[in-house]
Order: C-alpha cells, then structure tokens, then sequence
C-alpha cells in the first residue's frame, strides 16, 4: 500500500499532485441501492464531471424466514438491511449500529434507544446498561464479531436470527479496467469482506486511491496491491465517508 492515515483532512494536499486535470473516475462496491444513496450524498459541485460506475462487489438476498417477535423483548441491528428485511417493531425497544440503521428502524415502529458508532461500541453501551429481557440480532449471515456471545458475558441474552444472505460478486469488466488504467480512482471501501474480496481480483491498482471507513476495511486489503494511497476515515460513519470521498475529488479544484 503507498499508505494510511487516521483522516485528518488538513494534512492530505501535501500528498495531492496538483495542476492535474484527468477527468477522475469514482467506483462504488456497495450494493447498488446503497450506492446510489451514497452518491447522492455528495455535494453536485463535486461530482461534475466525476465519472461514476458502479460495480456492487455484494448483493443482498433476504432468506424470507418469519420473525416471531413474541418471545423477544427488543432487537438489535447492525445494518439497514435488517430493518428492511426484518418486521415492524411495534414500538419495542431497538439498539442500532448507525445512523441511517436508527432512522430506518424509527421508521418501521421500532423504539431507537441507543445509536452506536460500530458493533464494538454497540457491545460497549450495552455491557454498560445491560437490557431487559431477551433481544433478538436480526441479521445477515455474514457479519463481524459474537455481539450475542459477547453480551451474554454482561447479562444480556441475545438470540442471532439470519433473515438475509450476501453473496459477493466478481467486479464489472469497467470498473476493474478503471482500477487497473492510469487515471484516478477514487475507491470507498465499506467492510473488511469487501476489501479482502476486492483484494482478491486487482492486479495494478497504482491509480487508485482507497477511501476505507476503518482501519479494519484498511487491513483487509493485505499487502498484495499498490495502491497511490490509502485513507481511513477519522469516524467509521458514513459522514466521514462522504466527506472523505468529496475531499480526493476536490483536489484538482484547489489553488
């Protein structure tokens, strides 16, 4: 890799080449709905004359399974999707990974009473203020941690129940030409599965320039590919994303 950096914006026109004006290229890995929410995001001023092309490098197939929420006192999700594809809360109690996760559950009728920045801080928060009675984590099949086995140790009872899949997809003949060419690229990673999957299918990479929301996503790329630079989000929010990706974009603008 050419480098990190724990996202203070103020240091990154040092490592900027100015005076440049090739048409920059942004390629988003998400999965297409959430892509497009993300893209329009970003500030238009910064996006004219960006190409974008969108390569999902996961999918998201829900399982259809029923969730009875009878036996449960509240439920935790770590991801949108699992508000998407999971019931209506009917104003029980629900511990979010996110801000958008939280709005989503809101609404659906579920009661939001803890935001949490990560699955780590989720698992802090509630280590702290134990919940009452049993929760349910409504979930895909693959996903970071043993937030159940984890707050089990603090007194929380937490059943996992899978009700979406993400099966990963190879990237778009486009977007891996743009990756491999001589313009730049920019490239948001959101999760460590994307990055070690991406890993896995790039060969020269010297243009790109990764926009990872967490040292973890950084880390999973290993050292097998030369990127020009890799950035880390200061926050592992989609905020500081977003302002990240417009910051790379901004640089042939400044003077």
């Amino acid at each position: 890799m050419a480098g990190n950096t724990t996202g203070l914006f103020k240091q990154w026109e040092g490592i900027c080449t100015m005076g440049e004006t090739l048409t920059q290229t942004l390629v988003m890995t998400r999965p297409r709905a959430a892509a497009e929410r993300f893209v329009a995001g970003l500030s238009p001023e910064v996006l004219a004359g960006v190409k974008v092309l969108y390569s999902p490098l996961v999918e998201i197939e829900p399982t259809g399974t029923a969730v009875d929420l009878a036996q449960f006192a509240g439920a935790i999700f770590t991801s949108a999707n699992g508000v998407a594809h999971g019931p209506d809360g009917g104003g029980r109690p629900a511990y979010c990974v996110g801000q958008r996760t939280a709005t989503q559950a809101g609404a659906r009728s579920w009661n939001v009473v803890l935001v949490a920045q990560n699955a780590q801080d989720l698992i802090a928060q509630m280590a702290r203020h134990p919940a009452k009675g049993p929760l349910v984590h409504l979930c895909g099949a693959h996903r970071r941690g043993d937030i159940a086995g984890h707050l089990a140790d603090h007194g929380t009872r937490v059943q996992e129940q899978i009700i979406y899949r993400q099966p990963l997809q190879p990237l778009t003949a486009g977007a891996a030409k743009a990756i491999a060419g001589e313009v730049r690229v920019i490239l948001p990673l959101f999760s460590p599965r994307t990055a070690a999957h991406l890993a896995t299918q790039l060969g020269a990479a010297n243009s790109a320039v990764v926009c990872a929301m967490s040292e973890a996503v950084a880390d999973a790329l290993g050292n097998e590919n030369e990127f020009e630079y890799v950035w880390i989000a200061p926050t592992p929010t989609g905020d500081a994303m977003a302002r990240g990706v417009e910051m790379w974009l901004r640089r042939d603008r400044l003077s």
